[in-house]
């Protein structure tokens, strides 16, 4: 079972913990605890018992009875996307993110999950546009290594180069070879097309980040040998 779902098993304390600040009697902690629905119940059961289809089905049930469960809906949410169920994620995910009542916080994790349901779908182009959404925020490092992962994927290179100085800002660890592969990737691409003099300056940045690029020294003896420029293809291999 995934961390993310431990709050399920912790909420019925939440009605304790208030008890303890507000210094009411057990009896409202009875009272209260027996407002939550069956179905709620029912659902923590089977994921304890690792039965996710179950609790899937048990929660959908709660959500029908109170709309207005904010956290049931992404963990909800979270549940289908763990099962490979995208289809079943978004528009869990979407109709919180579209709720005018959501603090901006929630309204942040909504867009979030809704990217990694999407990305989940293969939707890349909409995943990389609510990704973009929460750059800058509390989750601007986990949305950063997603959108890599997208202009990967894509072939966009020159987006994943920019993409990756800015994780390595982040995090403070090194991408640079990382981002040494990426130029060649650019220089390999305007070498296909014959454009060599286009091809040099991404080679020149790509050792600029990692001289020892192997790849970066031997794409550069291609270009200047296609160039004439023998001696250099030489002094580059």
């Amino acid at each position: 079972m995934e961390l993310e779902y431990w709050w399920l098993l912790a909420f019925p304390l939440f009605f304790g913990m208030g008890w303890l600040a507000a210094r009411i009697d057990i009896k409202q902690i009875v009272s209260e605890s027996r407002a939550l629905p069956g179905s709620y119940f029912k659902g923590l059961n089977f994921l304890l018992n690792e039965q996710p289809d179950k609790a899937i089905e048990a929660f959908i049930e709660v959500v029908k009875v109170d709309p207005q469960t904010i956290e049931l809906h992404f963990a909800l949410g979270s549940l289908f996307r763990g099962r490979g169920e995208a289809e079943g994620a978004i528009p869990m995910h979407q109709n919180l993110a579209e709720r005018p009542d959501l603090a901006p916080e929630q309204r942040r994790q909504a867009v979030f999950e809704l990217a990694q349901d999407y990305l989940k779908a293969g939707l890349l182009d909409r995943a990389e546009e609510h990704f973009s959404q929460v750059l800058g925020t509390d989750h601007d490092e986990q949305a950063l290594g997603f959108l890599l992962e997208i202009y990967e994927q894509e072939k966009e290179w020159e987006k994943a180069i920019s993409i990756a100085g800015r994780l390595e800002a982040h995090t403070g660890q090194s991408r640079q070879k990382e981002i040494a592969n990426f130029e060649c990737e650019v220089a390999a691409r305007e070498i296909m097309q014959s454009r060599f003099d286009a091809a040099r300056p991404h080679l020149a940045q790509a050792l600029a980040h990692h001289r020892l690029c192997v790849r970066a020294n031997m794409l550069l003896g291609d270009v200047e040998q296609a160039l004439g420029c023998d001696e250099a293809a030489i002094e580059a291999w």
